[in-house]
């Protein structure tokens, strides 16, 4: 395994998208999804119950295809011509015609009723048959049982009126004529024999349209709180998907270990959690204060990743670094050195370098002594500032603090006198563990990657962003150290931990394959 390799113009892959990570976006969102899921549908229903009640009545009206407008010679009807879905379009076109339903409103005595019945009312032919359906719904069920069959009988009575007026006005022109003084019998004969045809065909023409079935009662249609209900649970699913996966794509926190591998294209490390609060809580190392613990064996697991990360190299100076303050720099680094150091075989150096926020003193109890700023300016030799900390009865490792801060860190890390001193630790120990400030806040790092020989990232779970991310590989790409990998801290908030680590501790640690 050597260190990973990095092209600033190569973008990151797209991750895959599977039906876990759906499952995993919709778990890390189940908040807002069990609100959807609940405030919707419940909220559906008691609007669905404030409703007034709605009844609806049918009724039904046959079109007859019975000729009643042939000529006198006994030609063919047209209507019989015509397409019989566009007659029966045309007849429900004549069906909500205002002077049908004013007949209507007429006939019940109910003057509002006209206008609701084209508000609330419909007329529609039923697929593949000649009959007109009348539907009309109102809050009152009697009114609408009255209101639609009225309707229909008046539509079918208008449809007759239309039919028959022809007819009506050739039987009075022939009436006439038979009184017309004179007229041979042949005559006579035969305006009678058209009268009787009219008169035939006017009966014809009063069954156009007949109302074949009629409203008995009406049926409740709205509110109805178990089909809203059902409505309102799958939009609620709806709207808790898309604000769950809308959220995620706003959020732009990295979560997971694939997804820091994904945008840094640097190799995994390893994942370690947060120190036990009675640790953290006065500045305490796991390692040192509880190394048999669970809590420190992801700091053995690490240790055996670097050694493998770094297999053909041998880089003694390794620069631990972060892409912005609290993601567990400092204490990954210690704790880190101090597990190098327990395995007894290599002589280790813990240096802080970050001399905006140094805080390696904290750990050890060295606040106030000589460190490395005290070298630099000539004050102390390098191995009186160089404090010997004893890991177990057999074991010690050295540990250089910052000593007082230097007006402008920025040029002290460029300077010749800090790359001597580096040059002189390399020397003197096996693995030189260097603690420098965040990358994304000032030059340091950069200017101090150029004094070492390798590089590990340390970020923390639900802080490295992907905006970060990009730029954080973007400098690394720029630098000269080697890239050995990056480092999870935090890593409890990674949804793959809880496997890895309870692997961990059923087994001895074993190089990652």
């Amino acid at each position: 395994m050597t260190a990973a390799h990095l092209d600033p113009h190569d973008p990151p892959r797209p991750a895959v998208t599977t039906l876990r990570d759906f499952l995993r976006i919709a778990w890390r969102r189940k908040a807002v999804l069990v609100v959807a899921i609940m405030v919707v549908p419940l909220a559906a229903a008691f609007f669905s119950l404030r409703q007034p009640k709605v009844y609806e009545a049918n009724a039904s009206v046959l079109l007859t295809r019975a000729t009643a407008t042939t000529n006198l010679s006994n030609g063919n009807d047209p209507t019989l011509q015509t397409d019989p879905q566009r007659d029966a379009d045309t007849q429900a076109i004549v069906a909500v015609s205002p002077d049908v339903t004013a007949a209507a409103a007429k006939a019940l005595h109910d003057p509002d009723l006209a206008g609701d019945l084209l508000d609330k009312g419909t007329v529609a032919p039923s697929d593949g048959t000649d009959v007109l359906v009348f539907s009309f719904a109102d809050h009152d069920p009697q009114r609408a049982v009255d209101g639609v069959n009225e309707w229909a009988r008046q539509y079918a009575a208008y449809r007759a009126r239309l039919e028959t007026g022809e007819l009506d006005q050739a039987m009075r022109d022939i009436n006439e004529r038979l009184k017309t003084p004179g007229l041979s019998a042949s005559a006579l004969d035969e305006l009678v024999g058209n009268r009787d045809a009219l008169f035939a065909r006017r009966v014809l023409a009063t069954a156009r349209a007949r109302v074949i079935d009629t409203a008995g009662d009406a049926t409740q249609i709205a509110p109805t709180p178990a089909k809203t209900t059902a409505m309102g649970l799958a939009l609620g699913l709806l709207l808790g998907f898309g604000l769950a996966f809308l959220i995620e794509a706003l959020d732009t926190r990295i979560r997971s270990g694939e997804e820091v591998v994904e945008h840094l294209s640097l190799q995994l490390l390893g994942r370690v959690p947060e120190p036990p609060r009675a640790v953290a809580r006065h500045d305490g190392l796991v390692m040192l204060e509880d190394p048999s613990s669970p809590a420190a064996e992801p700091f053995r697991l690490l240790r055996t990743n670097l050694e493998f990360a770094d297999l053909d190299h041998e880089h003694r100076t390794i620069l631990f670094t972060s892409a912005v303050e609290a993601e567990g720099k400092s204490t990954t680094a210690a704790n880190v050195a101090v597990a190098i150091a327990r395995s007894g075989s290599r002589r280790v150096c813990l240096v802080d370098l970050d001399l905006r926020r140094p805080y390696v003193a904290n750990f050890f109890g060295l606040i106030g002594a000589a460190g490395l700023t005290d070298v630099a300016l000539g004050h102390v030799e390098l191995a009186a500032a160089l404090h010997a900390v004893r890991v177990d009865d057999a074991t010690v490792f050295d540990v250089l603090p910052s000593g007082p801060l230097p007006p402008n860190p920025g040029e002290f890390a460029q300077s010749a006198t800090l790359a001597q001193i580096l040059l002189d630790l390399r020397e003197r120990y096996d693995v030189v563990i260097v603690d420098s400030p965040p990358m994304l806040k000032v030059g340091d790092p950069l200017a101090l990657c150029a004094r070492v020989d390798a590089v590990v990232l340390v970020a923390r779970m639900n802080v490295l962003r992907r905006p970060m991310a990009a730029e954080v590989r973007r400098l690394l790409a720029s630098v000269p150290a080697a890239r050995l990998g990056v480092i999870l801290t935090g890593a409890e908030q990674d949804d793959a931990y809880g496997y890895a680590y309870g692997y961990q501790h059923g087994y001895a640690p074993r190089a990652p394959a």
